[in-house]
């Protein structure tokens, strides 16, 4: 999906929500009628369907259709999933709840993209997080630190964080990585910016990666290889790190290491390749056939 059609995509849900939450919190202030159980508790009950099928139509993968179609389907499916009519309500119940069982935690709300920052759900719980794919699924990398900042400006004393981010990486490879392309090149340079963008913005209270290991997902078909999740830093059978494994341990570890990037990628096209290092060392130096090509400083992540 390129950056116009989720910018649009954006656009027409944060519209949507300007309209649908108003009317829907008119409609039930208004009511009059005698309910047998609670009011709120009928339209849950009754809202629960299009819950149900708003939610099944968002986030069925829809494989095969254009891009123009899923944006199309994704704003009808959130249209009928936005308009549960006592939806807030029930975060606040769930919310409340939360916080009779136990005082001493804190409760937090997971977001999507398309939620709008000034959306009510994302005010109810006291600290928050967002799910957010730039530059997989929608927009590009560099979105993902501005968006953050723009979140903080606005709401300096709400805690954000990081619920979800990641992309796909099977065993194929390029020198020429490209989002979409399910690379593990691409893979790495994907985490690359994302540790550059959140990790260095010390308002964000958390992130979390998505995720550990490739897992079984059997509704799935991306990448060529059915019925898995691929975004993970490590392979389904747990034998192999991805390179992105070792980026986050050249971010995070004390312990000194060196780790050269692309080793499945045998088969190269181009006469001179280029090597990526990660290492938490100040100073790598690169060997061919224990002859020294040179020297580089520089911090976590090298291209040599």
């Amino acid at each position: 999906m390129d950056s116009i059609l989720f910018a649009s995509l954006l656009i027409v849900v944060q519209i949507w929500d300007a309209i649908n939450d108003p009317l829907i919190g008119y409609i039930i202030d208004t009511d009059q009628r005698k309910y047998k159980r609670n009011k709120f508790l009928s339209y849950i009950f009754v809202g629960s369907v299009g819950l149900i099928v708003g939610g099944a139509i968002c986030f069925i993968p829809w494989q095969g259709a254009p891009a123009t179609a899923k944006v199309i389907i994704f704003i009808c499916g959130y249209v009928v999933w936005d308009t549960d009519p006592d939806l807030i309500e029930n975060h606040h119940i769930l919310n409340n709840l939360c916080h009779e069982l136990d005082k001493t935690r804190l409760t937090v709300i997971a977001a999507v993209s398309p939620c709008p920052i000034d959306s009510p759900y994302v005010h109810i719980s006291d600290i928050v997080s967002y799910n957010h794919y730039f530059g997989w699924y929608g927009g590009d990398t560099s979105m993902n630190g501005p968006w953050f900042d723009r979140f903080h400006e606005k709401y300096p004393n709400l805690p954000i964080g990081c619920s979800e981010y990641g992309c796909e990486a099977l065993d194929w490879h390029t020198s020429k990585p490209a989002q979409g392309d399910y690379t593990e090149e691409y893979q790495s340079f994907y985490h690359e910016e994302l540790i550059r963008q959140l990790f260095t913005r010390k308002y964000i209270w958390a992130t979390h990666v998505w995720n550990m290991f490739d897992f079984g997902a059997d509704a799935r078909s991306e990448g060529g290889e059915n019925g898995q999740n691929h975004k993970e830093l490590v392979t389904f059978d747990r034998k192999y790190k991805k390179d992105s494994f070792y980026a986050y341990k050249a971010w995070l570890s004390d312990e000194p290491f060196v780790h050269l990037c692309s080793k499945r990628y045998v088969n190269r096209e181009e006469d001179v390749t280029k090597v990526t290092v990660y290492s938490n060392q100040p100073i790598v130096e690169l060997f061919a056939n224990g002859i020294s090509l040179g020297k580089k400083e520089g911090e976590y992540f090298f291209l040599l």
